[in-house]
This record gives C-alpha cells, sequence and structure tokens, in this order.
C-alpha cells in the first residue's frame, strides 16, 4: 500500500493498521469525551493507555481531525512532566474498534500511537483493566480514622482552595506516590510556605493574574490509601485556552490541560466515597456522583481566564469568538505519510 495515496475512504482500518504498525506505531486505548463548547463541538482525550501504563495529555491542539464519514479520528497530544521538556503524540482511533461506553458519556477506543518511546515514564500512570492507580494522601492522625469508617470524605473546596462549593464536593487524589519535597507540592497546587505567583497572559497588554498558592504541610498528606479508580468517575482537567501568536510567536493555538496531576471525583454534598477490601473505586463506592456536564475551562487572553481554572468558572464565560480554524490542521493522509517527531524546547 504506498502510504501517500491513502484515501481513508478506500480502506479499512485494518489496512490504516498495518501499515502505521510496520512504521512503528503502537496499539493502545484512549478515551475520549465529545464536549459542546460555545463554538461547538470539541473532542477531548483524557487519557491514553499503552500496555500496563497511562498517561493523561497536558497539551491538545484546537482541531480534532475528523476522517471520512466519522469513521476516523485523528488527535495530537502533548505529554509534560513538571520542569521537563514535554513529548508529543500522534493517535488515530476508529469508531468500529469501542471498547466501551461510559456513563459520563466518554469512550474508550484501541487507537494507534506514533513516537511511544518517546512519552515520559516519569508521567505515566499505572492501570489495572483500564482503572487507574491513584493516591489518596493524609496525615498519620486520620488514617486510622478513615480505616474504622471505611470511606473517605468528600472536600467542598475549589482547585484553589480559596473558595467553598455549595452544589457539588469533590473526592481528591493524585498520581503523585508521596510528597517528599517542594516539587511533589507543587504538583498537587501547593507550597510549604505558600506564595503569590503572577500568571502571565498570551495577550501581554494584560496584566499579570495574581494566584495564590495555598501552603500545605507534608506532614498531613504523610500517609496514603492506594485506589484503583474507574476513569469515568474524574472530572476532566481545567483547560486553559491559549494563542501565542498574541505574543508574536508562529505557534498554532492550543488548550492546556491544568492541574494534570489532580483527579476529582464529583459528588453531592455531604456524601462520601466508600472503601472496599479490594482498593477498586466504582460506581458502587461512590452513590452520590454527580455527573456534572461540566468541564472548567478559561481563556489566556481575555481578562480573568487564567483566574478560571483555579476559581471553577462556568465553561459559557468563555468568549464565544475563539473557535476559529487551526492554521495547521494536519490533515490525515499527511499525517499518515509522515507521522511527526516528538516536539523540543
Amino acid at each position: 500500500m504506498n502510504a501517500e495515496s491513502i484515501h481513508l475512504s478506500e480502506v479499512d482500518w485494518t489496512e490504516i493498521e498495518a501499515d502505521l504498525v510496520e512504521r512503528g506505531a503502537v496499539r493502545g486505548a484512549i478515551k475520549v469525551q465529545n464536549v459542546v463548547l460555545p463554538f461547538g463541538r470539541h473532542v477531548v482525550p483524557q487519557f491514553v493507555f499503552i500496555g500496563e501504563k497511562a498517561w493523561r495529555p497536558t497539551m491538545l491542539p484546537i482541531a480534532i481531525v475528523q476522517g471520512d464519514e466519522g469513521q476516523f479520528y485523528w488527535a495530537r497530544v502533548d505529554f509534560d512532566v513538571v520542569f521537563n521538556r514535554p513529548a508529543r503524540a500522534d493517535i488515530l482511533y476508529t469508531r468500529h474498534r469501542r471498547l466501551a461506553e461510559y456513563p459520563d458519556g466518554s469512550a474508550l477506543y484501541e487507537c494507534l500511537v506514533t513516537d511511544a518511546d518517546a512519552l515520559p515514564q516519569e508521567a505515566a500512570i499505572e492501570h489495572d483493566g483500564f482503572r487507574l492507580k491513584l493516591f489518596h494522601h493524609t496525615s498519620t492522625e486520620c488514617l486510622p480514622l478513615i480505616k474504622k469508617s471505611g470511606h473517605i470524605r468528600a472536600s467542598k473546596w475549589n482547585y484553589q482552595g480559596s473558595a467553598e462549593l455549595d452544589d457539588r464536593h469533590f473526592i481528591y487524589f493524585t498520581d503523585v506516590p508521596r510528597f517528599e519535597n517542594a516539587t511533589d507540592l507543587m504538583s498537587v497546587a501547593m507550597t510549604d510556605g505558600g506564595f503569590t505567583i503572577g500568571m502571565q497572559y498570551d495577550d501581554p497588554k494584560l496584566p499579570p493574574e495574581i494566584i495564590v498558592v495555598p501552603a500545605r504541610d507534608r506532614a498531613q498528606m504523610s500517609e496514603r490509601i492506594d485506589c484503583l479508580v474507574e476513569p469515568w468517575l474524574i472530572e476532566s482537567s481545567p483547560m486553559l485556552f491559549h494563542d501565542p501568536s498574541l505574543r508574536g510567536e508562529g505557534i498554532a493555538r492550543y488548550w492546556e490541560f491544568s492541574h494534570p496531576n489532580i483527579y476529582r471525583i464529583p459528588v453531592k454534598p455531604g456524601t462520601v466515597c466508600e472503601l472496599s477490601k479490594s482498593g477498586v473505586v466504582n460506581a458502587e463506592c461512590v452513590p452520590g456522583w454527580l455527573d456534572t456536564k461540566r468541564m472548567v475551562a478559561g481563556s489566556a487572553f481575555e481578562p480573568g481566564g487564567v483566574r478560571a481554572v483555579f476559581d471553577e468558572t462556568p465553561l459559557e464565560h468563555l468568549p464565544i469568538n475563539i473557535g476559529r480554524d487551526d492554521p495547521d490542521p494536519c490533515p490525515l493522509n499527511r499525517f499518515l505519510r509522515t507521522p511527526q517527531p516528538p516536539v523540543s524546547r
């Protein structure tokens, strides 16, 4: 098969799969969710599974390319580590290879992943049958109380820890196994002593957004409870929309997933997460689970947009005029010819 002459309407998934695997792509699975934004529908990749490891994307170009008759989909995603270089992968999947449909409206598909060897192992999460191995951290004093009660209480605080939420609470998890230093705390938006930081907007005319990073004593998170969490229970990471052209950079617009090391299960206020002997957290463990039909998002070039991902501004507050065409949509045929190399910065 001549890859340069591929037309997706003329070939089946088996041919595409064989061609890409021969050129180094690996088989995996991708969990995606269709989200209705103010400017239309968007396909949001939430987790990529390869072997016994999973990765949570940290960046996503604005364009998700759809193949002929909606049968094939292409996504380009970045996977990053704090203070490290990101790795980029191209992913192709088909709606005919659906592995599961979830109550949150998402689905799991078989997929092909290019440049899988470049994915940062530091950012990998272990999984068991697509259930994510995550941790709930607590203090030495609280751990026996949790074990005695058999449940984890939900938190009433927003991401920033600056406001109480009335309509929903969250069960918090992380993929950080232990908090040994300041970097570990920063990965979950906390510090030893607390400080303020000026978050820059893409538009240089806008003043920095002053964000307060709360202080947290690591001793309060010295113990942990290991869990295997169903991925569909977890609310999507907050999304921040960037337009680097406003800074004079020749980079296409993209979404940044904020707080990727924080995993939250939305629940009704006053409810808890029951702990099972196996460590599995599924629907039976969280009868108060809320299908919120929401996504925290903001725009990095509109006033208040950066703060939105900390204050939990509803998605409807995004400006409507940000859904412009991407200058480099990377059509599927070009993707099939020349898989893109990992990004370097």
